[in-house]
């Protein structure tokens, strides 16, 4: 392994970078070439270096420029000298989020090395277009990726493709040394209550100029995870169909204008799946549900609804028929007309000649025989086979 010179920490340019399981030993590493003890024109030179952290990855891109660290390996002894060198993360060069890249930084003499790059010192990290400069096999330069707004005190992990973690507070909008307000209100908190964003894809319709702050937004960002501390987050509702939400005053939400200590979860589409065990929902309020569109349940089992009251419709009051009580009533209704029809068929009349019956008993006969049997087989089939209720 070659000296840097008694280096304790030297910049090397990326060269090219392993992302094989090829060589347990050497996974995530990087072919790097130092900038300052090696430059030159001589690719013969570089060497690998391994990540300096084994469980946060910052993986490089070629032509950008990390720290080495020399340290020992796994064949060091007290008495024997072995040592190889780590990289740590890329070197901030271009100022940009998306990539750092300078290539041929230490091959070439520093007039010449990179010269599209050396617009980038205005941060303009879409560049590389204009340079036969690779940055990877699959890495596609883009122009959009904008950094995010700072607050005092917050903590920042952004991705290069417009992911990002923060860890702010709620923040006095009053002060001028800000470049973009915060979306996220004070609501009923105080500046300096804590919330945590994580956002995935940035507004694709910012135009903002290269390297502008931008600042998280739920309804525009691509999908975003808010947790709040009293803050007021104006998320735009998908549905506005709350007439049954607002009757049961499941409505707090709107009420507060979504603000309070709550989690927001925006995005296209959600998907909850339980692989093995239960989705379990539990509210000390209410639970609303709405949609602009159909909702439906399916279940290859049962489906069980426990509640003093369950009304079907807005602002229902008609109560439901009992399938068990109303197949009784209806069978004595029934027995009770056939048993009258049968009285009737036993009337007699006196006439001039003796009793006789009347002209129209063959009718109750035939109603008694045919349309009252009919309704007595048909009782049984008002009853649901899948609905149930008490």
């Amino acid at each position: 392994m070659p000296h840097l010179q008694n280096r304790t920490i030297e910049p090397a340019e990326v060269l090219d970078v392993n992302l094989t399981d090829g060589n347990p030993q050497n996974l995530y590493s990087a072919l790097v070439k130092p900038i300052y003890t090696r430059k030159g024109p001589n690719k013969a030179t570089a060497f690998t270096a391994r990540p300096l952290d084994s469980n946060i990855k910052r993986i490089p891109l070629i032509g950008e420029v990390v720290l080495l660290i020399r340290g020992p390996t796994s064949y060091s002894e007290a008495n024997v000298e072995s040592f190889e060198y780590y990289y740590t993360f890329s070197v901030n060069i271009q100022n940009s989020i998306h990539h750092n890249a300078f290539p041929e930084l230490s091959t070439v003499e520093a007039d010449d090395a990179g010269s599209d790059y050396k617009e980038s010192s205005a941060g303009n990290p879409n560049v590389v277009k204009n340079s036969e400069a690779k940055l990877g096999e699959s890495f596609e330069e883009k122009s959009n990726i904008k950094p995010l707004q700072p607050f005092e005190g917050d903590l920042l992990i952004e991705g290069r493709w417009g992911q990002s973690i923060r860890f702010g507070s709620t923040v006095d909008v009053g002060l001028d040394s800000y470049s973009k307000d915060p979306f996220w209100k004070p609501g009923d908190g105080e500046n300096g209550n804590p919330i945590i964003i994580i956002r995935n894809g940035q507004n694709p319709n910012v135009s903002s100029g290269v390297n502008n702050f931008v600042i998280e937004d739920i309804n525009t960002d691509l999908s975003s995870i808010y947790l709040a501390d009293k803050q007021q987050v104006q998320l735009e509702i998908a549905s506005s169909t709350l007439s049954a939400i607002k009757n049961q005053k499941i409505n707090q939400f709107s009420e507060t204008n979504f603000s309070g200590n709550q989690i927001i979860v925006n995005s296209d589409r959600l998907i909850f799946n339980s692989k093995k065990d239960e989705i379990i929902f539990f509210s000390a309020g209410g639970f609303g549900i709405s949609s602009v569109k159909s909702i439906a349940f399916d279940t290859d089992a049962s489906f069980e609804i426990n509640s003093p009251k369950i009304f079907l419709g807005l602002k229902a009051k008609e109560p439901l028929l009992l399938g068990d009580k109303s197949k009784d009533w209806l069978s004595d209704f029934v027995d009770v007309v056939e048993a009258i029809v049968k009285e009737i068929t036993k009337i007699t009349t006196p006439t001039s000649v003796g009793p006789s019956p009347p002209t129209n008993i063959p009718a109750f006969i035939k109603i008694m025989s045919k349309d009252i049997s009919s309704l007595k087989g048909k009782i049984d089939t008002i009853k649901s086979k899948q609905n149930f209720t008490l």
